[in-house]
């Protein structure tokens, strides 16, 4: 790859860098009817709505939620059903079943008047989240949209996604495993490890379809920080790469690469935390083996060598590390162990990993790869490191 060609995959590297207890209270009376009925009169911007039955009942009410009003009236015509008590349970329903209503409604008050020939309720509505917020909900429709829409709040380092989901299943909207998994396969975004804590709305087993997943990161550092570790990430980046042989092919630069990072310090534990980041394996020289894999695929996508952070198990215990496509074949390369280039016939002792969601590593076209003078292995890596960022 010429100088040219490196400074603008490091362009779009940078590129990819650039958001209680419910109570309802309820009041109900039957007074003496008097003539002049209210319509049309409009409450917290909600117009009067009609019901006859209970269903038209509990659409009005979740309309006056849906519209962010504070209060509304429903006229009911024509009503078979017993309508205090009815409208004491379309208001549990709305605020307990429906996804607005058990995300956004602290508690709802009633009242039931008799007006002649029709009855008239007056809703009035408490809501435990802002106008803004509500704003912010994101109306999702499938998961290949819930995963950009994930995707996209991780690189831009945002606090909350908040998505109403109108088909959901559980095994498809797994929030945090989908999180852990957009963060591992992104090296670039992945600066610090986010706290991630998912709220569903409603909770449990109801016969709605649709759900608001609320979901948010603690990243344990502001937004501005988060940024300023991006650009030292970056530099590094760059610095490492100019040390490379820049005339050299792939396989000489991924052994440069693999030279480099023998300065990295490894933890002995596998864990979910800043310090096992790409950022604290290229920034601050330490990590585990996530961090150290996703640091290795920020710097083949660098140099475009393809790749891949293969999740695994080594011994039993959940571990990281990657393929990377040579010529014309893969091998894994992991920089906690032995950190050579190994077929899957050579990496097979320990190691398992889903062979239907990886590429098969023969290692055919660059046999003996691995076998390099050690004069040779001394000066594949030019610096023998990156000038430290401010």
């Amino acid at each position: 790859m010429t100088g040219r060609r490196i400074g603008a995959a490091l362009c779009a590297l940078s590129l990819l860098f650039a958001n209680g207890c419910s109570v309802l209270r309820g009041t109900y009376s039957s007074i003496t009817p008097h003539i002049e009925a209210a319509s049309g009169q409009n409450y917290g911007g909600v117009s009067e709505a009609q019901a006859s039955d209970y269903n038209e009942l509990r659409n009005a009410i979740l309309r006056i939620v849906e519209s962010g009003a504070t209060s509304g009236t429903v006229t009911i015509t024509r009503y078979t059903g017993d309508i205090q008590s009815d409208v004491l349970t379309a208001c549990r329903e709305v605020q307990a079943t429906e996804p607005l209503g058990a995300y956004a409604v602290e508690y709802m008050s009633y009242e039931c008047v008799n007006v002649l020939t029709h009855y008239e309720a007056t809703i009035e509505v408490t809501y435990r989240k802002t106008p803004e917020q509500i704003a912010q909900i994101v109306d999702v429709t499938g998961t290949r949209e819930f995963s950009e829409l994930l995707s996209s709040a991780i690189n831009l380092h945002q606090e909350s996604l908040v998505a109403h989901i109108r088909y959901y299943y559980g095994e498809q909207y797994n929030a945090e495993e989908l999180a852990r998994t957009l963060l591992t396969a992104n090296p670039a975004s992945f600066v610090a490890q986010p706290v991630i804590s998912v709220g569903l709305y409603p909770e449990g087993d109801v016969t709605q379809w649709s759900r608001i997943i609320d979901i948010q990161l603690d990243w344990g550092f502001t937004r501005e920080e988060l940024w300023h570790r991006q650009e030292e990430f970056v530099a590094v980046c760059a610095d490492i790469v100019a040390g490379l042989d820049q005339e050299a092919g792939d396989l000489e630069k991924v052994h440069g690469i693999i030279a480099w990072m023998d300065q990295l310090s490894f933890l002995d534990k596998e864990e979910e935390s800043s310090s096992n980041t790409p950022y604290s394996a290229l920034v601050e020289k330490v990590s585990a083996s996530r961090g150290a894999a996703g640091a290795l695929a920020a710097l083949c996508d660098v140099i475009g060598v393809e790749r891949r952070i293969v999740t695994g198990t080594l011994d039993g215990e959940t571990h990281y590390w990657n393929m990377l496509r040579l010529g014309r074949d893969w091998y894994h390369v992991d920089l906690t162990g032995a950190a050579e280039l190994l077929t899957d016939e050579q990496i097979s002792d320990g190691y398992e990993w889903n062979i239907t969601s990886y590429p098969v590593c023969r290692g055919e076209s660059l046999l003996g790869m691995n076998t390099l003078p050690p004069d040779d292995e001394e000066n594949l890596y030019m610096q023998s490191a990156p000038q430290e960022v401010e």
